[in-house]
């Protein structure tokens, strides 16, 4: 997330929570864990393909906005506030 909202281009592995953040392709390159050769070549490719890294990156600062503490923290407020309506519509306390 850090590398995304300075607006870089990702290359990473598929473990832990990356794939819900990184869309291989879309705003980054995902690779298989220990496979050091398609590391390597998710590498080479990003760096001969500069316009790539350049529509990525603006793509990515973009995308990580989605997850600053206020955006997200608004969302949830919303969120609450849509049951707590809920409840009183329905007469539940």
């Amino acid at each position: 997330m850090e590398a995304m909202a300075c607006g870089l281009f990702v290359v990473a592995s598929r473990v832990g929570g990356v794939p819900e953040a990184i869309r291989d392709g879309w705003n980054g390159i995902l690779v298989n864990p220990r496979d050091p050769q398609a590391l390597k070549e998710a590498i080479t490719r990003s760096l001969a393909d500069r316009e790539l890294v350049k529509t990525v990156g603006e793509r990515n600062k973009l995308e990580a906005q989605k997850y600053l503490l206020e955006k997200v923290a608004e969302k949830q407020f919303q969120f609450l506030s849509q049951m707590v309506l809920r409840k009183q519509e329905t007469g539940q306390t």
